[in-house]
């Protein structure tokens, strides 16, 4: 009945059900979900790349959760490029509200995102971009009253603008 179940979800998250797609990435992540809770998978490297697919999945529809969780398994594994796109999209994204959250954590703002691809382009080498990303971090963060995280961004800014000079 399960692989039945996980078949049709999985035909459903296919066709760009986001609701399908982020339940059956919950399964194969071993992530808690509150829909078929008899459901579960063991817990096995194809059953996780399963889940990274189908969170992908979400984040193409549109999940803003789902995108920032797909780009920090980009950045977790080292692969910076695709973790800057999704990292782009999640910045850009009008999250597709339809009351279906992936579960996950909603403490990442924008403007840690900000600093984080700041980050990578500081990395690079690429100081103008860090720059930039650092200052709209900062701003980001000034408008969620977070002065002293504000604060250090501007600094991180000035510093990453200070290399550019040499």
């Amino acid at each position: 009945m399960v692989e039945n179940g996980l078949f049709h979800l999985e035909k459903a998250a296919e066709a760009g059900v986001m609701k399908a797609a982020l339940l059956l990435a919950k399964i194969y992540l071993q992530f808690p979900h509150d829909e078929l809770t008899s459901f579960h998978v063991d817990s096995i490297p194809k059953n996780s790349e399963k889940g990274i697919a189908m969170m992908e999945t979400a984040a193409r529809v549109g999940n803003k959760e789902a995108t920032v969780f797909t780009a920090k398994h980009y950045d977790r594994i080292g692969e910076l490029d695709k973790a800057l796109k999704w990292y782009q999209r999640a910045r850009k994204s009008a999250e597709i509200d339809t009351g279906d959250s992936a579960g996950l954590s909603t403490a990442d703002h924008d403007y840690e995102l900000l600093a984080r691809m700041a980050e990578i382009h500081m990395n690079r080498n690429e100081h103008q971009e860090a720059g930039d990303l650092y200052t709209e971090a900062a701003e980001l963060a000034l408008e969620a009253m977070k002065g002293k995280l504000a604060n250090k961004y501007y600094c991180l800014a000035e510093e990453v603008w200070g290399n550019l000079e040499d």
